[in-house]
């Protein structure tokens, strides 16, 4: 309980205003549950597949106007009318636009889905794209109605980002593997939990949970990394129980522990360690060498310049 306390202080802090980060979290356990839900609704109608239909396809649900809005198809598929779930093997899930753009594709080994829930469990691999940003995993949930995705296990997420200025032309791309990712797409918030790893041409974190926040489906906006948080900047590197980095600032904020164990980014040589700066909040820009320290405590080596 006091981690998702830290948690949600953490989030009311640097997230934008208008993201409730308490109800975010109580949805993500709605969707654990439903998860769960449809995980053992698998297991029971695997075993009562008994006669499937090849090559089908079949609408999910549709656009006001009538329109299909997501579909699956399945290379093998049972339909159980009195349950509504559809149990299929070798299955691509589509989303669309009202003028049948494809928005969204899922490409999974086995699923169940539940058309009233409009919602649906993948067991074993899955691949999935969003509008440039890719999803991989085993074990995945994912809720049509609410815009929602559970990887449960081997998460990776790879998504292409435009530059601060917008210009489009450069771009970079970030990866994010974990034991397990929430996506919410509708609140552009995807939280990684267990052996977090976020990789980026400018800075690397890592970290025991990670929440990044976008704008759109793909662009990062911010990233807050929590417990045994450790971030590298070319050859400087940082340690501390939490941080966050803004992508329009480019600014990393590093916090010290509850216990009082600080902050630390030191730069490395050949050698090993070179100089060190410690403090409660050490912030620093990645495309300058501007630092600013909280209760600093600075060791240089003689000659040494501590580089950001």
């Amino acid at each position: 309980m006091k981690l998702f306390v830290n948690i949600v202080l953490v989030l009311a802090a640097t997230a934008a205003a208008a993201f409730d980060s308490e109800a975010w979290l109580l949805k993500r356990g709605d969707m654990t549950r439903d998860a769960m839900r449809l995980k053992d609704l698998y297991s029971e109608y695997s075993a009562k597949a008994s006669s499937p239909a090849e090559n089908v396809a079949v609408p999910v649900e549709s656009h006001p106007d009538g329109s299909v809005k997501s579909s699956i198809s399945a290379r093998k598929a049972q339909f159980f009318l009195e349950s509504g779930l559809i149990w299929g093997e070798d299955v691509v899930v589509r989303e669309l636009k009202p003028d049948g753009t494809l928005v969204a594709r899922i490409d999974a080994e086995n699923c169940i889905v539940d058309r009233n829930a409009k919602a649906g469990w993948a067991q074993g691999g899955v691949k999935a794209l969003y509008n440039g940003t890719s999803l991989e995993g085993e074990g995945v949930y994912l809720s049509f109605d609410r815009e929602f995705v559970v990887i449960t296990d081997k998460a990776k997420i790879v998504s292409s980002e435009f530059d601060v200025k917008g210009d489009g032309k450069n771009m970079d791309t970030t990866r994010l593997t974990a034991k397990r990712a929430d996506y919410d797409r509708a609140e552009g918030v995807v939280m990684f939990e267990g052996g977090v790893y976020l990789d980026n041409p400018q800075y690397k974190f890592a970290a025991d949970r990670l929440f990044a926040f976008l704008h759109g489906t793909n662009h990062l906006r911010r990233v807050v990394a929590i417990g045994n948080v450790s971030v590298t900047n070319g050859s400087n590197c940082g340690s501390c129980d939490r941080a966050s980095y803004i992508r329009s600032k480019s600014k990393i904020t590093m916090y010290a522990r509850e216990d009082g164990t600080p902050a630390r980014l030191v730069e490395l040589d050949g050698r090993g360690e070179r100089n060190r700066l410690e403090g409660d909040k050490i912030s620093f820009w990645i495309d300058s060498e501007q630092v600013e320290v909280e209760n600093s405590r600075i060791t240089v080596e003689a000659g040494g310049k501590l580089k950001l």
